[in-house]
């Protein structure tokens, strides 16, 4: 698949339905590493839309990891990243979608 079908896949789900983000984070778990031309990745535009998708936010959270090729908890959107999750009142709070 190519990353331009891969992001829009993503971002469509994550816009639109939480439990079909879930359902290709599970069968593609590198996808939360993916970011787009400006290296955003599924997390940071979740945690961007903020409320609207708190429990998905959390999902996402904990199926991210630091690896290439964007590197979403070092690489330069880092900063970004972990301000606005300390700013959503979410930390340390978990629901379950999945």
């Amino acid at each position: 698949m190519k990353l331009a079908t891969q992001l829009s896949t993503i971002y469509a789900s994550l816009a639109g339905s939480p439990r079909a983000t879930v359902a290709l984070i599970s069968k593609r778990p590198t996808f939360t590493n993916i970011g787009d031309d400006e290296g955003r990745t599924p997390l940071l535009v979740a945690v961007k839309l903020g409320s609207k998708i708190r429990d998905l936010m959390w999902y996402l959270t904990l199926k991210t990891t630091d690896e290439e090729p964007s590197r979403p908890f070092t690489g330069p959107h880092a900063g970004d990243l972990v301000i606005r999750l300390a700013a959503s009142g979410y930390v340390g709070k978990r629901e379950h979608i999945a």
